[in-house]
């Protein structure tokens, strides 16, 4: 069940806090650096063609691994099998960061992580006669957690778009991000889910921008419960077979903006009162059905078959 909004934007888990307290040296400086750069000195690499050597302007390769460390990652990865990490760091181009995780095993070189990032800066949609000021983001252009030395089950058979199962730590990387976004004062994180299920794991954490799209996101959430599990809803919605009752037509999934936020602006625009009327109303109004019969069918290894 997603959390509702209010949930959201309350402040984050105690020991989420208390943890960021010891590592707020890990996310802006690496050893050996000036405690004394401002904010916008690290960011001064960000505007020339030069680049810079850190994530965004702020972590270094060693910075990240401390953080990942101190946040768990890499014992849960061990957990996994996924043993030795190789992080690199690409920020090569000024205004767009990789960070990839990969590891050698059996003479392969197996990815288990990826994060493509970049700073920018967005209007903010009105509501109603409210306007709100623009919105500096973090934006996540590609994101991807899988475990490669897993194969899918009857528990977790493939989704949509997936060529491995995930690994499970995707919740505490938002917390990552969160922190990230707080520590470079930017008003949150924004990531666009391509498919039904990206939108409702990462609905855990993140807001649709739309409030009409986060009114349809919680009728999808509430059919898990009621009528049908996430692997079969996606496919329904990925192959056709998922209908707006009220129209009969085919129900399309459009990626759209979905923000984590960290800024009191982010905070105030999505606990605004017309924000959650339009939310509500786009709930009780959302009535959507999959096909009668319909049901996505998997192979021995519980690969999807296609139709």
């Amino acid at each position: 069940m997603l959390p509702d909004i209010n949930t959201l934007l309350k402040p984050r888990p105690k020991k989420y806090r208390n943890l960021v307290k010891h590592i707020q040296r890990d996310l802006a400086f690496s050893e050996g650096d000036s405690t004394d750069l401002t904010t916008e000195e690290l960011f001064n690499d960000l505007t020339t063609s030069r680049g810079t050597a850190r994530f965004l302007g702020a972590l270094s390769k060693k910075s990240i691994e401390s953080v990942l460390t101190k946040f768990g990652f890499f014992d849960h990865l061990e957990n996994k099998g996924l043993v030795n990490p190789i992080v690199e760091l690409d920020t090569k181009d000024s205004f767009k960061h990789k960070i990839q995780i990969s590891h050698k095993i059996r003479n392969d070189t197996l990815l288990s992580g990826e994060l493509v990032m970049r700073r920018s800066t967005f209007k903010t949609p009105s509501l109603d006669d409210k306007k709100y000021p623009p919105a500096d983001l973090l934006v996540v252009e590609w994101f991807l957690l899988q475990n490669p030395l897993k194969r899918f089950s009857h528990r977790r058979p493939q989704l949509p778009g997936q060529d491995y199962p995930g690994l499970g730590f995707t919740s505490t990387i938002f917390e990552i991000f969160y922190w990230f976004a707080k520590r470079l004062q930017a008003d949150g994180v924004v990531l666009v889910p391509n498919y039904l299920h990206t939108g409702i794991l990462y609905g855990r954490r993140f807001i649709f921008v739309n409030p009409k799209k986060q009114g349809a996101l919680r009728v999808m959430d509430k059919m898990l419960s009621t009528t049908t599990n996430l692997t079969q809803l996606s496919w329904a919605c990925s192959e056709g077979q998922l209908i707006n009752r009220n129209t009969n037509n085919i129900f399309i999934w459009k990626p759209a903006p979905m923000v984590l936020p960290a800024s009191r602006s982010a905070k105030e625009y999505f606990g605004a009162k017309i924000y959650n009327d339009v939310v509500n109303e786009t709930e009780k109004l959302t009535r959507l059905k999959i096909n009668k019969g319909y049901k996505k069918r998997f192979n021995s290894n519980w690969e999807a078959i296609k139709c």
